[in-house]
């Protein structure tokens, strides 16, 4: 395959510039070479069904990861706020610790957070007996905890 280069002239013979840089005559050898070429990648392509199963495998993995996406956002904002309080009185050796939710744009209500042993939150009324008296418990059992610490 014989490139002719002439960067600055011009020739009667045609000359056509495409995916080479240099310009160059179109002889018989070129022209069977860019056929082949053509026919080659008129083999390589995938059949119909191919192409369709591939854009729904890609379209079906977008969705779930938008939908994953969304579900763990909502999930992450909504474990955050209580909205209602529980009706139940909670022990206090069944909690950890506690903590104070103020009202906020998306918490509405001020409430007590109780965090269980077993990594559950209850949500509980601050103005409600019970509360303050389990509050006390554990401000008294965590009291407890750092004088020994201090001790030993």
């Amino acid at each position: 395959h014989k490139h002719n280069i002439h960067p600055h002239t011009s020739h009667s013979k045609k000359t056509n510039t495409h995916t080479h840089t240099y310009r160059h005559t179109h002889t018989p050898t070129h022209t069977q070479h860019k056929q082949a070429h053509i026919v080659f990648l008129a083999d390589t392509h995938a059949p119909p069904i191919l192409l369709f199963n591939l854009c729904v495998c890609v379209c079906v993995c977008v969705c779930v990861c938008v939908c994953v996406c969304v579900c763990v956002c909502v999930c992450v904002c909504v474990a955050h706020c209580c909205l209602k309080y529980t009706r139940r009185p909670l022990q206090c050796r069944r909690l950890k610790n506690y903590t104070h939710q103020p009202i906020t744009s998306s918490c509405d209500i001020h409430a007590v957070i109780f965090h269980t042993w077993m990594d559950k939150f209850v949500c509980a009324d601050p103005s409600q007996d019970w509360t303050k008296r389990v509050q006390r418990c554990l401000l008294k059992r965590q009291e407890n905890k750092t004088k020994l610490k201090k001790t030993l």
